[in-house]
């Protein structure tokens, strides 16, 4: 478990780990403290204390990447089970996944299904639900970015194999990039479709940031291009993929020049998204943007507050990307 100034969640989050249910063993919950500058650092203190299996590190922030690695060279199990400092598992959490490795020694990843907490999703799932185990292959991990989802459990080889994550993905994705690699190496998944956590959605986490998000996926996918297996659907997945985000990017960077009042970077952006995608919806946006960019401001508000409405009144969709001319964020 990383932290990083979680405090209102990480007690709850600690004791989410502590308190499984079933026949699971040995549990050890290996916490990294990122260099928190809130009372995260005390609080695991006091859990530390009362519970020798929480076992508490800190160091200076580094990012999550970083705490991640720590805590896995610290650990001591033959399976590991990723768990994030504002999330939740329910308690049969880790007896479910450890059963489901038993009952199929050739699979090393074990990927949960979770209910959404806040945000537009609130009470969602992350997938549709159902109790069916979903294989993965490296071919829908690239055709679905949101296949594998952080609250997994993995055997210890694939830590071994592939490496931890990559500290340099220090805006995120850094997660997706390991996947990615790991299904490269040959390691087999399970996408287990039944809710068994709770995802918490805060507007000051990294996944929050659309800009950065998008940045993270591209970069994990254009690493994984360079993989020698891929195969010819592989690569071309890829490369739809890599089209797909880079349009999602600019659409990104225009809207936000936009709204922060960069009329120039915002025509130029959205130049750029026409120039890449076509159309004529782009083409009037385009020209808008150039000529009459407080107007554009005024529908743009006009929409972000239609969407805000509607979201409050029906479910939406769980951690998809977004479509149309504009992003979410």
């Amino acid at each position: 478990m990383p932290v990083f100034n979680t405090a209102p969640h990480v007690v709850r989050a600690i004791n989410s780990a502590l308190n499984q249910s079933g026949t699971v063993g040995e549990v050890e919950v290996v916490v990294v403290d990122d260099g928190s500058t809130d009372e995260s650092l005390s609080l695991i203190k006091r859990l530390a204390e009362r519970d020798p299996r929480v076992r508490l590190f800190a160091q200076p922030n580094r990012g999550a990447a970083s705490a991640r690695n720590r805590a896995m060279a610290e650990a001591r199990g033959e399976l590991f089970a990723l768990l994030d400092s504002d999330d939740e598992w329910m308690p049969d959490y880790l007896a479910t996944q450890m059963s489901t490795l038993r009952r199929h020694p050739e699979v090393s990843i074990v990927t949960a299904n979770v209910f959404e907490r806040d945000g537009p999703a609130d009470g969602q799932p992350y997938w549709p639900a159902s109790d069916t185990l979903r294989p993965l292959s490296l071919l829908d991990l690239i055709q679905q970015e949101d296949a594998v989802c952080i609250m997994s459990v993995f055997r210890r080889e694939v830590h071994e194999t592939i490496g931890g994550f990559d500290e340099t993905f220090v805006r995120g994705s850094e997660d997706y990039d390991f996947w990615l690699r790991a299904a490269a190496a040959g390691f087999l998944f399970l996408q287990q479709r039944r809710p068994l956590g709770f995802y918490q959605r805060r507007p000051d986490s990294a996944s929050a940031s659309q800009l950065n998000m998008l940045e993270g996926i591209c970069r994990a996918l254009e690493r994984a291009k360079s993989t020698d297996q891929l195969k010819g659907a592989e690569r071309a997945a890829i490369e739809r993929q890599l089209l797909r985000f880079e349009q999602q990017r600019l659409r990104c960077e225009a809207i936000l020049a936009l709204r922060s009042r960069n009329f120039g970077a915002a025509a130029d952006g959205f130049k750029a998204l026409h120039k890449a995608k076509g159309g004529l919806r782009l083409a009037v946006v385009a020209a808008w943007s150039r000529y009459a960019p407080s107007s554009l401001m005024r529908i743009d508000a006009l929409r972000r507050s239609f969407s805000s409405r509607v979201s409050s009144t029906k479910p939406a969709a769980a951690h998809h990307h977004p479509g149309g001319v504009w992003p979410t964020t």
